[in-house]
């Protein structure tokens, strides 16, 4: 599995206004052709974009992130994304046109996917404010995905209020009808990035009816319960059953596309202590309470599951939180000139795990006390699913050098 955009761009594309020039569009599609064509015979699956949103919004908006562009929040976000979906879109019809045939291999997309809870579960109210927030952040670059447009609350939203703002055109950019037709359709699977849940509810009026921005645009405020047991990192608290409600949502909304969850972890904030570091039991049981939700998501719910990563094989740098929290299954000591390795306990649990296609035996269900299966669950052996660590990211930065080096 090989990732080919993940945040990465050269310089020299950032200075001609990088993701905001639609121009880059067709230079990604340039640099997918070169890697198909030069590792196209050992990958079996590709993903062409990671978190769209997350790029985008933390780059464009918050800009936390690179290019830390902080100066249209009104457009810019809407307008890398928009030019992000035509890139993925570009590089799925070059394969399927040029190396499919030859190369048998499937391409995707990875999207941030955080389950939107309602507020209070009995209100109305919250249950549709948890929808729209769902729509402003996953069905945002998931639905033009399956139906060539963006979701229509937000096109009703942002049109509504672009035209309040006195703006020509929406906020909200719209394909034509060539990039309708490139853009609808244009996975073999749905790759999901979860992590965790948030709770919604709708925003008060005051607090969104001069700001032009995403956060705005969206209508609601997004919370943690403090019941829910913290991590590494303050974004991620652990409420397991968020992922299955997520894949149940997707089956339902995308009648039932190939999913697989190409990441799924937890942070731990580093004590220092390698020894300390290694006895990572939050994560073992992290991942046990997850996989459970994700088998019974595929076993009892019926959602077309077909694989599973783990974030990530290595503790790596968590951009702004940096290297102050470690996602990784093997210790890496940044100290050390060798960046010296070590696996954690984590990385036992989960290939017993994984020998066992992520059910356990029953002779094991007795030792894994975090684990609850219910009697109509333990009918089952397994599940081909895959299983395996953290997904290979090429670097499109690398791919520009070497063309400008070779032209």
């Amino acid at each position: 599995m090989v990732c080919l955009f993940h945040w990465d761009l050269p310089q020299s594309l950032q200075d001609g206004g990088g993701w905001l020039n639609q121009e880059t569009v067709g230079l990604f599609g340039d640099y997918a052709r070169l890697v198909y064509q030069t590792f196209g015979d050992r990958v079996r699956y590709w993903i062409t974009m990671n978190e769209p949103f997350t790029f985008c919004y933390y780059g464009y908006d918050e800009g936390i992130f690179a290019p830390g562009d902080k100066s249209d929040p009104a457009t810019h976000p809407y307008s890398c994304v928009h030019s992000l979906i035509m890139g993925h879109a570009l590089a799925y019809r070059i394969y399927k046109e040029e190396f499919f045939t030859q190369q048998n291999g499937k391409v995707g997309i990875s999207l941030d996917n955080f389950w939107q809870e309602p507020a209070d579960p009995n209100s109305e109210q919250d249950k549709l404010a948890a929808q729209q927030s769902y729509s402003f952040r996953f069905d945002w670059i998931a639905y033009p995905l399956f139906r060539g447009e963006y979701p229509p609350i937000m096109r009703k939203i942002i049109d509504a209020k672009s035209k309040l703002e006195g703006r020509k055109e929406s906020r909200l950019p719209e394909f034509d009808a060539e990039w309708i037709s490139k853009v609808n359709g244009s996975l073999d699977f749905l790759g999901i990035n979860h992590f965790t849940t948030q709770l919604v509810k709708f925003a008060n009026n005051s607090t969104t009816q001069n700001a032009s921005n995403w956060e705005s645009d969206t209508g609601t405020v997004r919370s943690y319960d403090p019941n829910w047991p913290d991590t590494g990192s303050h974004w991620l608290k652990v409420v397991p059953e968020g992922i299955r409600k997520s894949l149940k949502k997707i089956k339902q909304d995308y009648q039932n596309p190939e999913v697989i969850i190409t990441e799924n972890g937890v942070s731990v904030a580093s004590l220092g202590m390698i020894m300390n570091d290694l006895d990572d039991l939050q994560r073992i049981e992290y991942h046990r309470l997850y996989i459970n939700q994700v088998l019974k998501a595929v076993k009892i719910d019926g959602c077309n599951v077909t694989g599973y990563v783990v974030w990530s094989l290595l503790d790596g740098f968590e951009w702004s939180q940096r290297y102050d929290t470690q996602f990784g299954i093997f210790h890496v000591d940044h100290q050390s000139p060798n960046r010296t390795r070590t696996p954690k306990k984590s990385v036992k649990v989960l290939q017993q795990i994984f020998r066992d296609n992520g059910f356990p035996s029953v002779s094991k269900l007795h030792k894994i006390s975090v684990i609850s299966v219910s009697a109509q669950e333990n009918k089952y052996s397994g599940t081909t699913v895959l299983l395996c660590s953290a997904p290979f990211a090429l670097m499109f930065s690398a791919y520009y050098a070497y063309g400008q080096l070779s032209a």
